[in-house]
C-alpha cells in the first residue's frame, strides 16, 4: 500500500480527468458566500438557492430525511432557515448540491450505487448520533462529514465501473476495500474525495475530516484541522463497518480513543447501545 502523501497527487490525476462528473451548481457557489454572514436576511438566501429548482427540491428532502431528525416538515426553504438558523442550513445546501452532483446520467451498475448512496445517509446518521454523545456541539457538520465520507467510492465507481465493481464486491472488509483501492489506483477512495472537495473549495474543515475517517499512515486526527470532527468521521466509518458486517479491528479507532480517553470495550458498549436505541430502526426507504 502506498504510504505517503505521493496518494494526493495520484488522486487529483484522476479528478483532473473525471468525464462524467459536472461542476458543482452555479448557485452554490454564490449562496456559501452569502451564507458566510451570519446575519444574510433567510429571504435574499431562500431567493438565490431557489434559483435552482432541482437543488431545492434535493434540500429540502435531505433536510425532511428521517436521518436529519427534525420534528416537523420543512415545506420551504424560508422555513428551513428559520428551523435550522444560516450554519446548519449552510451545510445541509452543501451536502443537497453533493447529492444533486451523483445523479450521473449514465450508470453502469445503478444498484451498487444506490446501495452505496444509501450506505451514506446511514453514516450521516451515526455521525449524528456520536456528535450528540460526545457533546461535541456541532450543527450539521457532522451530518456533511457522515453524508459525504462515500462520495469518493461513487466518483470511482462512477469512473470506472468494471474496476471499482469488482474491487467492492470481492472486498471482504473496509481494510481489503482500502488494499484493494490502493493496488488499482494508487489513492484511497477518502483520497479521491479529499482531492475533489479541495479543488470545489468547499469549507477546509469538511474535506479534511473526511480524508481522515480512514486510519492510513499519512492521516492522522493529530494534524487535522478539526479533531473533534475528524474524531467523528473515524468513528462513524468505523460504527458503520461494525453494524454492516462485525467488523471490530481496534487499532481502526485507537487513535480517536486515544484522543477521548476511551476503552475499545467501553466504546463497543456504547455502540451497541446506540445501534439498539437510535440506528437499527432508521427507514432507508425513499432515500436516493
Amino acid at each position: 500500500m502506498v504510504k505517503n502523501i505521493e496518494t494526493i497527487s495520484n488522486a487529483l490525476k484522476i479528478v483532473n480527468k473525471l468525464k462524467t462528473l459536472p461542476s458543482p451548481p452555479a448557485v452554490l457557489g454564490e449562496a456559501l458566500k452569502l451564507t458566510a454572514d451570519p446575519s444574510v436576511s433567510y429571504e435574499k438566501v431562500a431567493e438565490v438557492v431557489s434559483k435552482d429548482p432541482n437543488l431545492t427540491s434535493r434540500l429540502l428532502r435531505i433536510v425532511n430525511s428521517p436521518y436529519y431528525g427534525l420534528r416537523q416538515k420543512v415545506a420551504n426553504l424560508q422555513l428551513a432557515l428559520v428551523i435550522l438558523g444560516i450554519r446548519e442550513f449552510r451545510l445541509i445546501l452543501i451536502s443537497s448540491a453533493m447529492v444533486e452532483i451523483t445523479k450521473f446520467k449514465s450508470l453502469k451498475n445503478p444498484l451498487l450505487f444506490n446501495k452505496i448512496w444509501k450506505n451514506s445517509f446511514l453514516m450521516a446518521s451515526i455521525a449524528k448520533q456520536l456528535n450528540t454523545h460526545l457533546n461535541f456541539g456541532y450543527e450539521g457538520e457532522e451530518f456533511v462529514v457522515g453524508l459525504l465520507g462515500n462520495f469518493g467510492s461513487l466518483i470511482l465507481l462512477s469512473e470506472f465501473p468494471d474496476q471499482y465493481s469488482q474491487i467492492f464486491q470481492k472486498s471482504k472488509n473496509i481494510r481489503e476495500l482500502l488494499e484493494n483501492e490502493f493496488n488499482e489506483f494508487k489513492c484511497s477512495n477518502s483520497d479521491i474525495a479529499y482531492a475533489l472537495f479541495s479543488k470545489w473549495e468547499l469549507p477546509s474543515i469538511l474535506p479534511d475530516s473526511i480524508w481522515r475517517q480512514y486510519p492510513l499512515p499519512y492521516t492522522p486526527i493529530s494534524s487535522a484541522i478539526e479533531p473533534n470532527l475528524a474524531i467523528i468521521a473515524r468513528l462513524s466509518r468505523f460504527a458503520f463497518e461494525y453494524i454492516s458486517n462485525r467488523f471490530s479491528e481496534p487499532e481502526f479507532i485507537e487513535e480517536a480513543l486515544k484522543n477521548l480517553n476511551l476503552q475499545f470495550e467501553n466504546f463497543i458498549i456504547t455502540l451497541d447501545k446506540l445501534i439498539t436505541e437510535k440506528i437499527q430502526n432508521l427507514n432507508l426507504n425513499g432515500i436516493e
